[in-house]
């Protein structure tokens, strides 16, 4: 099973992949508004979405990273605490 850190780490890419594809779809939409173009209402729901799934894919990364240190915590203490005690 991948360690949590493991997982932080790609929700954190995925994130920055999100937050990349939101900044193209947001430069190709100003271009329009700058060219007079129609702006089809699909490509402003694509871009409300990849802000959204940007913001959710960080906060499953911070949640990762919380278990992680949570559960290194849990194991300190185990290792603090005498056998049989």
């Amino acid at each position: 099973m991948p360690e949590p850190q493991s997982y932080k780490e790609a929700m954190d890419a995925l994130a920055d992949e999100a937050a990349t594809l939101q900044a193209k779809v947001n430069l190709h939409i100003g271009w329009s508004v700058i060219a007079s173009q129609p702006i089809p209402p699909e490509l402003c729901d694509a871009n409300a979405k990849l802000v959204d799934a940007a913001r959710q894919l960080r906060q499953v990364a911070h949640q990762a990273a919380k278990v992680e240190a949570s559960g290194q915590g849990i194991r300190e203490s185990e290792r603090a605490a005498p056998h049989g005690a």
